[in-house]
């Protein structure tokens, strides 16, 4: 049989127990948004530096395919932020202006190879 004291002492392991969650759970979500936060940052400073060679590839009509590939890794950091949403409708948002910018990014660069080509060819002169 279990004495009073033995019980009150269960008691009290019990509570230490469940304070030990609340301050792991607490730590954990600290922890998380910590690591989020740092994602972000990281994520703007990437994304920053990829858009300034977007735009230089947009202005240059010669341009290699840097811009398209940066586009492209834009795209993908925009996908796992689509992934991180919890409302469906966000997500399906973000995602589907990544399929309208995906496709008209497609059709930039098809038409860009295409003034190169016939640059090559000199059809303009």
């Amino acid at each position: 049989m279990v004495s009073n004291k033995q019980k009150s002492l269960l008691k009290s392991i019990f509570c230490y127990i469940k304070v030990l969650k609340a301050v792991f759970f607490f730590e954990s979500c600290i922890s998380f948004c910590l690591e989020v936060s740092i994602e972000i940052i990281l994520l703007f400073i990437f994304t920053h530096t990829q858009l300034l060679s977007v735009k230089n590839w947009l202005a240059d009509p010669n341009g290699g395919s840097e811009g398209e590939e940066h586009i492209r890794g834009i795209m993908a950091e925009a996908r796992k932020v689509a992934e991180l949403c919890e409302e469906p409708k966000e997500r399906d948002d973000i995602l589907r202006s990544l399929g309208e910018i995906s496709a008209l990014t497609a059709k930039l660069s098809d038409l860009r190879r295409q003034y190169v080509l016939v640059l090559s060819l000199n059809l303009f002169e």
